[in-house]
């Protein structure tokens, strides 16, 4: 699993265990998540996570495929919608 996980932990001065500690998951799954280890992540845990780093899911574990749907298709244009379509 492609993650930023060690990114952020880092960003807000965590070590492992500390947060580890903080969002109640061991240290052995932190770093199983950092060396992209996991082939599944239960959202519970993403969202701890999320919570601990003060952060995004979406920001920690699909940013890749965030960046990658807002390359694919212009969020930032203008629509004109039709009334009775």
């Amino acid at each position: 699993m492609n993650n930023c996980l060690k990114e952020k932990r880092l960003e807000k001065g965590y070590s492992q265990l500390e947060l580890a500690e903080i969002a109640k998951v061991s240290r052995a799954t932190i770093i199983r998540i950092e060396q992209g280890n996991l082939k599944y992540l239960k959202s519970d845990t993403m969202l701890k996570l999320a919570l601990a780093l003060d952060s995004d899911i979406s920001d920690i574990f699909f940013k890749d495929f965030v960046m990658q749907t807002q390359q694919n298709s212009d969020i930032s244009g203008d629509y004109e919608v039709e009334e009775g379509r």
